[in-house]
């Protein structure tokens, strides 16, 4: 997150603590303490008071409000989610308004993100990391089969968690610039119009990067991009400024992976499975999720 963002999530942290953070309702719901910023957003850890379980409440930044774009893009994003019911995906609950205040609530996850595990223990061992791509892909893939598209997938929107003693379980957050494919509308406002950019510049495929229009293989780039980062310590391509690392996405390839630390055949089969999502023209990349968890699932490493 920039400074910019940092500054505007602060803001909206110290709105609620002004007005008592520990007794603040939304609707039924009890904001209990800050957990995540975001660029227009900040999720608190909350407390549904009637069941009395703690959950996720995303707010829109109060300066926010009365932006059309902004709350459209919201209601969009819960829109997304809520229709989406998998393992691997950070389910919605209920979206709203409350005084004024657009929320949605999500599941609580006790997690670090991807971005946080490669921060402090580096590249992951091709065996972790498979587990951590299949569900990826597979999350995706069921996203892509009711025609969305995540449009910002990064180590910061996987969150790792334990879940019944199983390590490593993925979810998939922030549908935020979600594309509901052939529903480009809400309320009669186009919330996407060729030409715009959106996404994060580290992971963005050229098609996104050129605002050109974007299909479910744009999240298959993304992914190999989180891939290879995942596996090197490192995103595969960074300018010395967003908008270079936006143009070296359209124009350049990654360096090999070098030493990861693995067999030598493995490393090349998982580096061939890498650099086939991160091919420029989408129709070079595979076709969908699915022949990724395929080409994934036939490494042969231990489990």
């Amino acid at each position: 997150m920039d400074t910019y963002d940092n500054a505007i999530a602060t803001n909206l942290e110290a709105h609620f603590s002004d007005s008592d953070i520990s007794k603040r309702l939304i609707g039924k719901y009890e904001i209990l303490a800050p957990i995540g910023r975001g660029g227009k957003s900040v999720v608190f850890k909350a407390r549904d008071t009637e069941s009395d379980k703690i959950v996720a409440c995303k707010l829109l930044l109060p300066q926010l409000i009365n932006e059309e774009r902004s709350t459209k893009r919201f209601k969009q994003e819960a829109i997304a989610a809520k229709r989406l019911d998998h393992i691997n995906i950070n389910s919605v609950s209920d979206f709203g308004e409350w005084n004024g205040q657009l929320y949605m609530i999500m599941e609580f996850l006790d997690g670090k993100s991807l971005a946080e595990i490669i921060d402090s223990q580096g590249k992951l061992p091709i065996n972790r990391a498979l587990r951590i791509f299949t569900q990826i892909a597979a999350g995706c893939s069921y996203a892509h089969g009711r025609n969305i598209i995540h449009r910002d997938l990064k180590p910061s929107n996987l969150l790792i968690i334990n879940k019944n003693g199983q390590e490593d379980f993925v979810k998939i957050v922030d549908f935020g610039i979600a594309k509901i494919v052939n529903e480009s509308t809400i309320a009669g406002t186009k919330l996407t119009q060729t030409g715009e950019v959106f996404g994060s510049p580290l992971y963005m495929s050229p098609e996104q990067c050129s605002g050109r229009p974007v299909d479910s293989r744009t999240d298959i780039y993304s992914l190999g991009t989180l891939m290879y980062e995942t596996l090197t310590g490192k995103p595969p391509i960074k300018g010395p400024t967003a908008l270079a690392t936006i143009y070296m996405h359209t124009k350049e390839m990654p360096p090999k992976f070098g030493d990861i630390g693995a067999d030598s055949k493995l490393a090349q089969a998982m580096e061939n499975i890498v650099f086939k999502c991160l091919a420029k023209a989408p129709e070079h990349r595979y076709q969908s999720m699915d022949e990724i968890i395929d080409a994934c699932i036939k490494i042969p490493v231990a489990k």
